[in-house]
């Protein structure tokens, strides 16, 4: 509750730390000292901070490597909503993110204009979402997406297509590896 966003910070990392996730030796960095749902509850009010740092903090906490839908239900419809109508590309990409994938199309129209924001980080981070997605829909941005004025962007573009294993979308992976490095015809020599 402390007004200072730097102390809100401090308290959410101290309570991500006091309740297990479901990943894979986590035990050996978090401890099991609050049930997860309770500690949920208590930063589902800071999802929709006026602070950016602090609603994406908060946000982060909710991913989850095992059982999303049961982890997460009591949680989802505020999650969609930070999704759908945060004015923060960064809150609204870290919610598409926590949903780990539930939601999907309640969130869809959302990340496609992620996809086309001004922000070539929020296009990385953005890319990296597809996988969570119908094979269709992820195919489609990561074809309209290799196109991208970004290096950057390209470049996880193609490591998406290949963790993927995205066949149908290999010729997109050929046609990037045959790119130049930039698109601007100054960075091109």
């Amino acid at each position: 509750n402390d007004s200072n966003p730097t102390n809100q910070l401090y308290a959410i990392d101290k309570l991500d730390g006091m309740f297990l996730r479901g990943d894979q030796y986590e035990e050996w960095r978090r401890s099991d000292d609050f049930k997860r749902q309770r500690v949920l509850t208590a930063l589902l009010l800071l999802v929709t901070n006026q602070s950016e740092q602090v609603a994406t903090r908060a946000i982060s906490c909710f991913a989850t490597a095992s059982n999303p839908t049961v982890a997460l239900e009591p949680f989802a419809d505020v999650l969609v909503k930070v999704a759908n109508e945060s004015p923060s590309p960064t809150c609204r990409s870290g919610a598409i993110s926590a949903l780990s994938g539930i939601n999907g199309e309640a969130v869809s129209n959302s990340l496609a204009q992620l996809l086309k924001n001004p922000d070539e980080n929020v296009r990385v981070g953005t890319v990296r979402l597809l996988p969570r997605f119908p094979d269709e829909f992820a195919e489609q941005g990561l074809r309209e997406l290799a196109d991208d004025k970004s290096a950057n962007v390209r470049s996880v573009v193609a490591d998406v297509i290949g963790d993927g294993k995205y066949v149908r979308v290999l010729p997109t992976l050929v046609k990037l590896f045959a790119d130049p490095i930039g698109k601007d015809p100054l960075i091109n020599h």
